[in-house]
């Protein structure tokens, strides 16, 4: 069973402005060798458009926020390179042209787990889609008991514990029952925070 991960305690990395400005950082540097930590170029590049501390200091950026550069769908690293993707090369190039709408919509529609940002990364697991399991459960309890707003532990009991992929038709998200799960809902809380 796949967990539901993302990256904690960094949520004023993820505010949309804050996206647009790493974006245009990391699309600054796109294909660079990943920095060592006596020439961190990606901390120097950063802090021309961010505010944002990116701490510790005695680590590489791209060490402690891969996973934030990743999860944002902004950026990974080939063959020890970084490399920016279209949707980062579009913030950074094209902001006006990106609403929020259309940035949450890409996200929905690509981030899936298992995800390559993560450890553990399998490519013979089916995907799942957690924005858009979330999105077909609230409109399935909206549409069958007039409820607009779901749990953090009813995402857990009704979407993790019965592993819904996002593909499912709306319909089959109101036969779901609540079952017993043992996944810790940090990591959980914090997608939600972000959506």
């Amino acid at each position: 069973m796949n967990s539901w991960r993302f990256d904690q305690g960094r949520l004023d990395y993820f505010q949309f402005d804050e996206v647009k400005r790493i974006a245009r950082a990391l699309a600054s540097i796109n294909g660079i060798p990943k920095p060592s930590v006596d020439a961190d170029l990606l901390r120097e590049i950063l802090s021309k458009y961010s505010s944002r501390p990116f701490a510790p200091t005695n680590y590489t950026v791209w060490r402690n926020y891969k996973r934030v550069f990743g999860c944002l769908l902004l950026a990974t690293e080939i063959a020890g390179n970084i490399v920016c993707t279209e949707l980062c090369n579009s913030l950074a190039t094209k902001p006006d042209d990106v609403d929020i709408d259309n940035y949450l919509g890409h996200f929905a529609t690509h981030f899936y787990y298992p995800s390559p940002v993560f450890n553990g990364y399998d490519t013979t697991t089916p995907q799942i889609f957690p924005v858009i399991a979330v999105i077909k459960f609230l409109l399935s309890e909206y549409l069958m008991k007039g409820k607009s707003s779901v749990s953090i532990d009813e995402i857990g009991s009704y979407l993790i514990a019965n592993r819904v992929s996002g593909i499912e038709p709306v319909n089959f998200y109101q036969t779901l029952q609540p079952m017993p799960n043992l996944d810790d809902l940090r990591q959980v809380r914090e997608l939600v925070k972000f959506i």
